[in-house]
């Protein structure tokens, strides 16, 4: 029994500083500790960038919980594990068999629990104040700096409606639908009618309509346009995006305004996709929300414009549409390879055996494991390269991370068959047959994917 422990010592106080380490994460999270706590960005602050961006949903409290949990059963687990029995040997193969099972599930059940989270989160919100009414653009234009150009301000109200969203790669929407505007009887006759797109290439517009009601006029295009976009795909299949549509007058000598036309929609709660066509069809993704906001910009040229109101702070018009991923049909095509093939690697790894009555009926030799690994590992790069085709992103994805643990996996379960036939003097490693690398090989990968979920989404 004195022999066993160190191992027990060991054991707590790692499981104390785990709990530890969850508990400052959770007062660090919460703002208790102060200038180490990060503060989430407000939902209404006033733009600050000059590109529309996306905040992560505030589910980092549900994460601290999650870990704070799974810390507390780690801990719980060890104490029953290891003074349960007192008669029996804590490092007794029964004891240990239970321990690696335990702590594997407790691993995997956090993980599930953090994308239940992550799926259930609410929809993040843009850098872009939501502009639902003209209260929100009031209070907008309010709070502004004084115009350094001279010109009077001349708003033109404009809407925006999307009949169709594809995407040709992962940072080439291609969006079409229609374009309006209303010239009121203070806009000048001089001022150039119509739209820009400065993200827009490919840009394929036509007037569809030409109305006036009473002495304002309401112009319509039809217009289709690739919105070349950068897209953070880290966090795939969990990730979710806004595609903007970002609208410039075509006068660019005059002080052109650009504001949402309210009056066009029968409502503009975001949850509503107003300016969406209902049948819209985005194949891979669930439309979250739309709406109008004002992204500000700073340009280090007037454009040959000597009093151009747009080199500083000029207000642009985005259209925003927010979707999130569906993850149910990425997870059953590129989870189920690489899981499977984790199976099979820890069936192979049970074989290993030095003992000639159960090796022979196996079949189990060196050999024969590299060659059934490197089966594997063809099958597992197929299906990682068809991933990283569908996606086209740069970077490693969130599910990639599941097949490097594979990849490790392949390599280091042929290193032990290599090693375990070679170093045959070796008690460590031949252990009742290698049981050391059958203990750790679930509680390591579920452990691995745990820190990386952790570190992705934190």
């Amino acid at each position: 029994m004195q022999t066993t422990r160190p191992l027990t010592l060991l054991l707590r106080c790692g499981a104390g500083a785990l709990l530890a380490l969850a508990l400052f994460a959770a007062l660090g999270t919460m703002g208790v500790l102060g200038a180490g706590a990060s503060p989430a960005p407000s939902a209404r602050a006033a733009p600050t960038v000059i590109e529309p961006e996306v905040y992560r949903s505030d589910y980092h409290l549900w994460l601290t919980f999650i870990l704070v949990v799974f810390a507390l059963l780690v801990a719980l687990l060890l104490w029953l594990t290891l003074t349960r029995n007192r008669k029996r040997s804590r490092l007794d193969p029964h004891n240990l068999w239970t321990l690696s099972i335990a702590f594997s599930i407790l691993c995997a059940m956090a993980v599930l629990a953090i994308w239940i989270v992550l799926t259930f989160a609410p929809f993040p919100q843009g850098t872009g104040a939501p502009l639902l009414s003209q209260r929100d653009v009031d209070r907008y234009v309010a709070a502004q700096p004084a115009e350094s150009s001279g010109q009077p301000r001349i708003v033109i109200p404009t809407g925006v409606f999307i009949q169709s969203i594809e995407f040709t790669s992962a940072f080439d929407p291609v969006v079409s639908g229609v374009i309006w505007q209303r010239y009121g009887p203070a806009v000048p006759a001089d001022i150039a009618r119509g739209f820009t797109l400065p993200d827009g290439s490919d840009i394929q517009s036509a007037e569809a309509y030409h109305l006036t009601e009473g002495d304002t006029q309401v112009i319509g295009w039809t217009f289709r346009a690739t919105l070349r976009q950068q897209f953070i795909y880290d966090q795939y299949p969990f990730d979710r995006h806004y595609i903007w549509v970002r609208v410039n007058p075509a006068d660019l000598t005059h002080n052109v305004e650009l504001t949402p036309d309210f009056a066009s929609y029968t409502t503009m709660r975001p949850e509503a996709l107003p300016g969406v066509q209902p049948t819209l069809v985005l194949e891979n993704w669930d439309l979250r929300e739309t709406f109008f906001s004002y992204h500000t910009h700073d340009y280090n040229t007037n454009l040959g414009i000597a009093d151009s109101s747009r080199q500083t702070g000029y207000p642009e018009l985005y259209f925003n549409i927010g979707m999130s991923r569906q993850i149910v049909s990425a997870f059953i095509a590129y989870i189920v390879p690489p899981l499977v093939a984790l199976v099979m690697l820890f069936g192979i790894l049970l074989l290993t055996t030095r003992r000639s009555e159960r090796r022979e009926p196996a079949g189990w030799n060196s050999t024969n494991v590299l060659a059934y690994t490197a089966a594997l590992f063809f099958v597992v790069i197929v299906s990682h390269v068809n991933l990283r085709q569908q996606v086209s992103a740069n970077g490693i994805l969130y599910l990639g991370w599941f097949y490097f643990l594979t990849y490790l996996a392949i390599l280091l379960v042929s290193i032990n068959a290599v090693v375990f036939i070679l170093a045959s003097q070796q008690r460590l490693i031949q252990l009742d047959d290698n049981l050391i690398s059958k203990l750790l090989y679930w509680p390591a990968l579920t452990f691995a994917l745990l820190v990386i979920t952790v570190i992705v989404f934190i």
